[in-house]
């Protein structure tokens, strides 16, 4: 195997005399520019810095193996070890529910990598091969995966940097990046970016490409990513800058992760079957005018995780962009979602779903539920004009019908469904899904709420332990209220490659097995069973 600037070493080494060895397969920070394959055999593969993936080059990854990107080496210096698919670049990780791809931390000790102003907190302790020691922090991630917090209450997250998918789809960003000129020399170009943290070249994403494809993820687990590239700009867990309609994501475990599971930035690809777990922002997020499909999503926060469960912007303006849309405007549709938080007193988690910044697509099938003992918070909320953004706001494109939601049921938040104004009127959605309210001194039309199934009531899902494997099933109990759950709609509003169910959230009860089991870490922990 050839590479640009990229030296990968495989190393056995004896262990203080013992006749046991381990191998590992050390992998520089640079550039992958020719077909590369990552085995079982060479695993695990150590992130030393950030390696990129390019000119037409696929990096194909083989069941069972496991990837290990390193923390950040002190307070001060921004080198974790991530891996970054460009938009000329491929990804092939193919995983399977008996051997999924698991990307996870090199850290050999706890720490969190997790970094105020002052840099006061603790960092992970980097591995280092030439000390021939294979204790890894995390050191069965397919038996045992690590808890979500360490036994001094430390987040067990921003211990590695994390995955990057890259495209040339659309997105409605602008004015970041002259894509002849990436330095930022000469006219920016609209439905350009530069990816976050990152710099050159191998860090625009962008175009017109709505069928670009990244390649396949499919029953990956990515764990404890999140660290900084740059100060204040830290990766997901699983990040996608602008990748097409041909490119498949399906079956992804991110758990215990600095900022987001998931983000989103434009593109036009669809997502099937994702488990967003302990995420320190959101669960799910996404911007610039995304256009695609998420179905069977499962979200779990603790206490004090997270802003909001799911956070669906339409453009990014919080960075200054125009104040009017960039087209193509968003189009998200997401369908099955279980969005489960805690809220109480707001400490984190304070929103099940957040829509914002002129988002406009379909929100359907789902479950919203705050665990807290007492309700608080709102459940899903659609913004009005907030701190620097301007009209068209998310409010007034679900007031035009662009937005809407169909048979959700909102639990335990002390707002339910927050959808009206900006400041003019209040809905009251019922156990029952009687829409109640007035709008401008009129009576609320149902054409805001297009079913009379959005619901608020207990949908009978247990609270789940965090610290101890004494699992729960996540599905709605069979003794709650049937017509919830079911649906009697057509499946009018069900647009492909999404598939029509007669049941909210993210699970089938009828189904033998949850779509988690075997090879996800909550799974693993207990924290969820059948």
């Amino acid at each position: 195997m050839t590479t640009k600037g990229h030296i990968l070493t495989l190393c056995a080494l004896t262990l203080f005399g013992s006749a046991s060895a381990f191998a590992y397969t050390e992998v520089a920070a640079g550039e992958i520019t020719t077909n590369t394959k990552w085995t079982v055999s060479g695993s695990p593969y150590i992130l030393q810095g950030i390696v990129y993936v390019k000119d037409g080059a696929v990096l194909d990854i083989e069941p069972g193996t496991i990837i290990r990107g390193q923390p950040r080496t002190d307070a001060s210096t921004f080198d974790p070890g991530a891996l970054v698919i460009t938009p000329t670049g491929k990804i092939q990780a193919r995983g399977t529910v008996a051997n999924p791809i698991v990307f996870t931390t090199a850290a050999q000790s706890a720490g969190g990598g997790i970094f105020t102003d002052a840099n006061t907190d603790n960092i992970a302790d980097r591995w280092i091969p030439a000390n021939g020691d294979s204790n890894y922090l995390d050191a069965d991630p397919n038996g045992s995966p690590l808890p979500p917090k360490n036994t001094n209450g430390v987040k067990n997250a921003n211990m590695w940097g994390g995955l990057v998918l890259m495209g040339d789809s659309f997105t409605n960003n602008g004015g970041e990046v002259d894509v002849n000129s990436p330095a930022g020399i000469g006219t920016e170009d609209d439905g350009y970016g530069i990816a976050e943290g990152l710099s050159g070249a191998n860090a625009v994403y962008g175009g017109v490409n709505s069928e670009h494809n990244a390649g396949i993820l499919k029953y990956v687990s990515i764990r404890h990513g999140g660290a900084e590239l740059v100060s204040g700009k830290e990766l997901n867990g699983l990040t996608c800058y602008a990748i097409g309609s041909k490119s498949t994501v399906s079956y992804i475990d991110v758990y215990a992760t600095g900022d987001d599971g998931m983000e989103i930035f434009g593109g036009t690809a669809n997502f099937d079957h994702i488990n967003l777990n302990y995420c320190d922002d959101d669960g799910l997020d996404m911007d610039e005018g995304f256009q695609g499909t998420i179905q069977f999503v499962f979200i779990l926060q603790g206490k004090g995780y997270g802003d909001s469960g799911m956070e669906l912007d339409g453009e990014d303006k919080a960075e200054g962009f125009p104040s009017t849309p960039i087209f193509p405007v968003g189009d998200a549709r997401i369908y099955n979602a279980s969005v489960l938080t805690n809220s109480e007193d707001n400490a984190g988690g304070s929103r099940g779903v957040r829509m914002r910044a002129g988002f406009t697509g379909l929100l359907a099938n789902s479950i919203v539920k705050n665990f807290a003992s007492v309700a608080a918070g709102t459940g899903i909320a659609v913004d009005t004009i907030t701190g620097i953004e301007t009209e068209p706001s998310a409010r007034t494109q679900f007031n035009l019908g662009y937005t809407q939601l169909r048979n959700n049921s909102v639990h335990n938040y002390t707002t339910a469904y927050t959808a009206h104004g900006p400041g003019t009127g209040s809905v009251t959605i019922s156990a029952t899904g009687a829409v109640t309210g007035t709008y401008a001194s009129e009576a609320i039309a149902n054409v805001y709420y297009p079913t009379t199934l959005n619901r608020t009531l207990d949908t009978g899902i247990p609270t789940p332990n965090h610290d101890s494997a004494n699992g729960i099933d996540p599905r709605p109990s069979l003794s709650a209220n049937a017509l919830a759950y079911g649906t009697t709609l057509s499946d009018s509003y069900v647009t492909s490659p999404a598939v029509y169910t007669a049941y909210k959230g993210a699970f089938d009860r009828t189904a033998t097995t949850l779509w988690t089991t075997l090879w996800t870490a909550l799974n693993k922990r207990g924290i969820l069973k059948n």
